[in-house]
């Protein structure tokens, strides 16, 4: 097909469209783009004369795409200016382009308009010391229609038609390789690519530093539109974390951390194991629920800023650690579920792997069909669930702890129990229901007094009391109190004691021994004034520890 130079009495260039086409021949033509790629380079050796173009007439019929040359034009673009140029492309603000590069009348129609500047020789009669550029600008209407004439007076310069016959693609991707090779400053939406190519995929670590960074920096709503926007800015953004990525991959990851954070959360990170607890409660509360925790769920009820919710955490997150290395999971990371409604467990449902607690949640309005659910197996075979609540009738436990310190009995009836945890199970209308719930739960609750404690049973058995030896009234070791300060202010800093390695493995051990039912004796090294016969760690658990610690230092 003859060029518009030959179409004037000229003779080929180094690259005819013949030729162009030639070339791109299993190829494939990507575009247009959304945003443009720009490039600055030599000018090439194919001209605006050797592209399949004719003048256009304004009788000529309706066109899909025309061109505009403007020849000779007196104008140093410098790179402030094509900075400007890119700026507005990108924004699809063509008609803020300076002119000439823009359009005389801005067409009807959605339009992408691809911009070549090459640096030209002064024309005659020129200003030879003077600056000159040829500009080209391909004009896509998107598969709109417009009439030759209405295309003709939106150029600034010559109005050119493509003449490359009936197979337009093809002939578009050979003239997008013609108007590469033509060099310059380009804006360029449409790329030529390999027909058959290897996907390429996003390495394992570029996906998790992709993924956090959406968790860390993306937007936490949506009523405003903000994940669309941010999500076109960032992977559009050069060096963004998540640049190129599927825009629709973006938005559901922002739209699952928002239902996750509308329902059950999620903790990953925790710095407390069960060596964290005082000594006192962890042989003779702990101890004799942790057996059968796989069974039966846990209810921390009683006074504020005791240890109920640290408590039940780090049972369950040692829980969660212990199941998850029994099954060799290494593609699961210990972590816990926590929510102040029911419901919001039916989101993600708890496991064995990943336990949670029922914190907080005005337990003393949910009635007797959710808490018969939630404390007997209506989860997961094994899964961890525990629930926290402060109501208790401070009168009963005043009345009985006199009545303790005066017989040196160190317990209460059944009777006296159910009033004392009442308040927390207002909802529960019947006696038969309440049994059921004493059956399938494990009770811990902290008074003014002490630490009332009751294994799940049928039975009406007298239920034990441990009071207070002295303040404070906390079941975390003193040990511990700074890095539970430090952990309140910055729960994102995920940093962990000196001694959690260590006392991680410790829990893990006497957490298994606890489970296979195993004897291991009275394990902590601190003797309780109130309980003469805690004893220390057995020399067996000690060099079963032993041998831990040192493989884990091997291994690291």
């Amino acid at each position: 097909m003859a060029s518009f130079r030959v179409d004037e009495g000229g003779q080929d260039g180094s690259m005819n469209f013949d030729e162009a086409v030639g070339q791109v021949n299993g190829m494939k033509l990507q575009g247009p783009e959304r945003r443009p790629l720009r490039s600055d380079r030599t000018t090439g050796e194919v001209t605006i004369g050797d592209l399949p173009v004719r003048h256009l007439d304004s009788t000529a019929t309706k066109l899909e795409q025309f061109a505009d040359a403007i020849m000779h034009h007196p104008l140093e673009v410098t790179v402030a200016m094509f900075d400007n140029l890119y700026k507005f492309c990108c924004e699809n603000k063509y008609s803020n382009l300076p002119e000439p590069f823009n359009l005389k009348k801005e067409p009807s129609v959605p339009y992408s308009m691809q911009i070549i500047i090459q640096t030209a020789q002064p024309p005659p009669g020129g200003d030879t010391d003077g600056s000159y550029v040829h500009i080209f600008k391909h004009v896509y209407l998107h598969r709109n229609k417009v009439s030759a004439s209405d295309c003709v007076q939106m150029c600034h310069g010559t109005p050119l038609r493509f003449d490359w016959g009936n197979h337009t693609r093809l002939a578009l991707t050979g003239l997008n390789f013609m108007l590469d090779k033509m060099g310059g400053k380009q804006l360029r939406y449409w790329l030529i690519k390999p027909k058959f190519e290897k996907k390429i995929s996003i390495d394992q670590q570029a996906r998790e530093e992709g993924y956090k960074f959406i968790r860390d920096f993306g937007p936490k709503a949506n009523n405003r539109n903000q994940f669309m926007e941010w999500t076109d800015e960032q992977i559009n953004t050069p060096g963004s974390k998540i640049e190129g990525w599927s825009e629709g991959k973006v938005k559901e990851a922002l739209h699952n951390h928002m239902r996750g954070r509308q329902n059950a959360k999620t903790i990953e990170h925790w710095p407390f194991t069960l060596k964290s607890f005082t000594p006192w409660f962890l042989d003779n509360v702990l101890s004799k629920m942790l057996p059968s925790m796989r069974q039966h769920a846990i209810t921390w009820i009683g006074r504020t800023r005791a240890g109920k919710s640290l408590g039940s955490k780090t049972v369950l997150f040692t829980q969660s650690k212990y199941e998850i290395d029994l099954a060799d999971r290494t593609d699961l990371v210990p972590s816990i579920l926590t929510a102040k409604h029911l419901d919001f467990f039916k989101a993600e449902p708890l496991t064995r792997f990943k336990p949670g607690v029922f914190d907080d949640g005005m337990l003393q309005k949910m009635d007797a069909s959710f808490l018969k659910a939630y404390s007997s197996a209506h989860f997961e075979q094994g899964a961890g669930r525990h629930a926290c609540n402060n109501p208790y009738d401070r009168s009963v436990d005043e009345e009985a702890f006199a009545s303790m310190k005066t017989t040196k009995c160190w317990h209460i009836s059944h009777e006296n129990f159910i009033k004392l945890i009442t308040p927390s199970f207002s909802a529960v209308d019947e006696a038969e229901d309440l049994d059921a719930i004493l059956a399938r739960t494990h009770f811990i609750v902290l008074t003014d007094s002490g630490v009332y404690h009751r294994v799940a049973a049928t039975a009406k058995d007298y239920v034990s009391f441990i009071p207070w030896d002295n303040e404070p009234k906390d079941l975390l070791v003193q040990s511990q109190h700074e890095i539970f300060k430090a952990y309140k202010l910055n729960p994102h800093a995920h940093e962990l004691p000196p001694s959690y390695h260590e006392d991680s493995v410790w829990s893990q051990e006497l957490l298994r021994r606890l489970l296979n039912g195993e004897s291991f004796g009275d394990h902590t090294d601190n003797v309780n004034e109130d309980f003469p016969d805690v004893g220390h760690v057995p020399d067996e658990l000690e060099m079963a520890l032993e041998r831990e610690i040192d493989a884990m230092d091997v291994e690291e």
